[in-house]
């Protein structure tokens, strides 16, 4: 009996059904294993991106192939992130790349043009025009950023350029309305000589006046109503 006990062995579908287990354990902790490394590769990037490492940065485009469009995980492409992260040895890399789009934007419809403008850098605004960087796409612009931190040289520029100076932003603020909000006075002039209409109301009922006193800009708001009663023919309501 012991020796009938002792020299059992397993049947051969047992047998195979082990190795296939073990195989596909030894699979699944591979595809583990290489998605971790990938992970770490990618936060890697990110790291080098916000250290402005250009040659490491480099490496992934050029070695690695990198998608220079490829965005971290909130959605903001890598060129943007430059931007965010000042880090401009990496902006000026990325901005050459053949494949770049300079109009790809992140989760809130934002593009480059539109950070560059906001942080007032007018070299870099116009490299991005000069690849094609658009102005007067519906929603926010490039122009109610430059003007809502009262950038006047950004704001002249992207106007020369052809950018609308009633564009509206999806709840109908306008740049005129976000220069009077935060009295940039230099910015209120180059709209209105620009065609900048201070009659345009938002969604909330607000105009450009109404920006200017919630905020106490009392001298502005009144400069701006001078400048209405000399150019009625500007002064159009819609």
């Amino acid at each position: 009996m012991f020796k009938t006990l002792h020299s059992f062995k397993p049947l051969p579908s047992l047998r195979l059904y082990g190795f296939a287990s073990f195989v596909m354990m030894a699979l699944m902790f591979m595809t583990s294993m290489m998605s971790m490394a990938q992970a770490a590769q990618d936060n890697d990037l990110w790291v080098f991106v916000k250290n402005d490492r250009i040659n490491e940065v480099s490496e992934f485009l050029v070695e690695k192939n990198l998608d220079p469009n490829t965005t971290n995980g909130m959605g903001v492409p890598l060129l943007m992130q430059a931007v965010r992260d000042g880090s401009w040895r990496v902006f000026d890399l990325v901005l050459s790349q053949p494949k770049i789009d300079v109009n790809k934007t992140n989760g809130y419809v934002e593009t480059p043009i539109m950070y560059l403008s906001l942080v007032g850098d007018l070299d870099r605004v116009k490299k991005l025009r000069a690849r094609g960087a658009e102005l007067n796409q519906a929603g926010w612009t490039a122009l109610h950023y430059a003007a809502v931190k009262g950038n006047t040289n950004v704001v002249e520029y992207l106007l020369t350029e052809g950018a609308s100076p009633n564009a509206p932003s999806p709840n109908g603020t306008t740049a005129l309305m976000m220069a009077m909000s935060n009295n940039h006075v230099d910015v209120v002039q180059k709209l209105l000589a620009a065609g900048a209409n201070p009659y345009l109301v938002d969604a909330n009922a607000n105009t450009a006046i109404s920006e200017g006193l919630d905020r106490g800009n009392t001298d502005l708001v009144n400069e701006l109503k001078r400048w209405m009663v000399k150019h009625p023919e500007q002064s159009f309501k819609p």
